[in-house]
């Protein structure tokens, strides 16, 4: 319900009078109903648009649901209850209308003498009675896959004694290949099975049966179980929507019934992205001492079904040599998965033109469950100096221990999975062992060092 005042008139060259310049469509109040949910449109039995206006009803006036006239000469004339207050209530079956969401009344002043627009109010009677369902709702497959549905039976409190419906697919996405008796309304010698087809040329079920006897099925349960195969492209898919349906209470009469469509897909496996970064900005070459780089991954998986894991991790780094991760479920949608691996640089790269390093050029390959499986690649730099070079400029001197005095007790702070560990690039150089901590260490590493060049 939608309530509040709009005074609307509308006055052009057209419709004599006063002349405001307004048109029929500019004196136009438009309200969209709330929702909390989509409207269930195919098990709606009827929906029924009230509303409200107060003075100035001349003929002419326009009631609009979603866009659409309704409605000509609305609220010509005051309800009787409220003739002295010139109140109209307009009221008019919308269920042809009806849409799942969005749904919108107008009201809309044609230059007559105005009007005020003051309650929209729709009522939705959904239907009542028995279920019947496509289970499971939403089905996943591989191509060439087989797999069943089921059609099933809620009675709800009637006395079921027959069932008759018609199931429609797409022959290009799947094949029907049989259709099996359930146990909702007994056993085979209890009932009649009157039809029972696959049409496979035009992608129709059809199924219907009887009690024989004057016994009646009260609880929920699986009327047929119907096998399909896959036969589509991936990433196809297909409703499978129930229609004709009929079911019979054990009185010999039809009970109104609520239709809960389903629908199959064929699954195509997206490849995860891959990431990765070098935890360190500054990494050394370890020969007199042991200085690890640290390569991370958070790479991610767009599947959110089948191949939403990556379980295999493979490094290149760029030196020649290559290892392997075991991959992990993912952690949450933004960071993926984290997996590291130590790596020791033997050497470094010393462009002599340039007179500056340059790095190595890494990358990972991450590959997921999928079926089939999928990878993805991706490059990062690693940059490598001489041992102790904390400045990068190819020797090793006071430049360098200033780094390590500057920073000296220092611990870098640790962050998420591709983030640096130190925020400083200064303090990230002057680590030289990669320990995420600045001590005598490193200033031992510098001692041992000095006089060294790169080149």
């Amino acid at each position: 319900m939608l309530d509040g005042n709009d005074l609307l008139m509308a006055a052009d060259d057209t419709h004599g009078g006063y002349n405001y310049g307004v048109s029929p469509e500019e004196a136009t109040a438009t309200v969209v109903f709330p929702e909390s949910s989509p409207i269930d449109v195919a098990n709606v039995r009827s929906a029924t648009l009230v509303s409200v206006v107060a003075q100035g009803m001349e003929p002419g006036s326009n009631m609009l649901f979603n866009d659409e006239v309704i409605k000509n000469d609305a609220w010509d004339s005051p309800t009787e209850a409220y003739s002295d207050s010139k109140i109209n209530v307009e009221s008019v079956n919308v269920t042809a209308n009806l849409t799942a969401s969005g749904n919108n009344m107008g009201f809309r002043d044609t230059g007559t003498s105005g009007m005020q627009a003051s309650n929209a109010i729709l009522m939705v009677e959904y239907k009542k009675g028995a279920e019947i369902s496509i289970e499971p709702k939403s089905t996943i497959v591989q191509p060439q896959d087989q797999f069943d549905v089921n059609i099933t039976v809620n009675p709800r409190g009637n006395s079921i004694s027959g069932v008759e419906y018609y199931l429609k697919y797409n022959t290009s996405v799947v094949r029907a290949e049989t259709q099996n008796k359930g146990p909702f309304l007994g056993g085979y010698d209890d009932t009649l099975l009157v039809s029972n087809e696959i049409d496979h040329a035009n992608g129709v079920v059809s199924y219907a049966e009887t009690i024989k006897n004057s016994s009646s099925a009260t609880e929920e349960g699986t009327v047929a179980t119907i096998q399909f195969t896959a036969i589509g492209e991936r990433r196809a898919t297909t409703g499978l929507n129930l229609t004709g349906v009929i079911i019979v209470r054990n009185d010999g009469n039809e009970t109104e019934y609520i239709v809960n469509n389903g629908n199959v897909g064929i699954y195509d496996n997206l490849p995860p992205e891959a990431k990765g970064y070098s935890k360190f900005r500054y990494n050394y070459a370890s020969k007199k001492f042991e200085s690890l780089a640290l390569l991370c991954s958070n790479s991610t998986n767009p599947d959110e079904l089948k191949g939403y894991n990556i379980t295999y991790v493979r490094w290149s780094f760029g030196d020649g040599q290559y290892g392997t991760s075991e991959g992990g479920l993912p952690d949450d949608a933004q960071d993926g998965i984290c997996v590291c691996k130590n790596h020791s640089y033997t050497s470094w790269k010393w462009n002599s033109t340039a007179g500056a390093y340059e790095p190595f050029h890494a990358s990972v390959t991450v590959t997921d469950d999928g079926c089939p499986e999928a990878s993805d690649t991706t490059e990062f730099d690693v940059m490598v100096h001489m041992t102790a070079d904390a400045n990068g400029d190819g020797k090793v001197n006071i430049l360098d221990a200033v780094y390590v005095g500057m920073h000296f007790g220092e611990s870098c702070p640790g962050s998420a999975c591709c983030g640096h560990s130190w925020d400083d690039p200064q303090g990230d150089a002057a680590d030289m062992n990669n320990d995420c901590k600045i001590n005598i260490l490193d200033a031992v590493i510098v001692g041992t060092m000095w006089g060294h060049t790169a080149y």
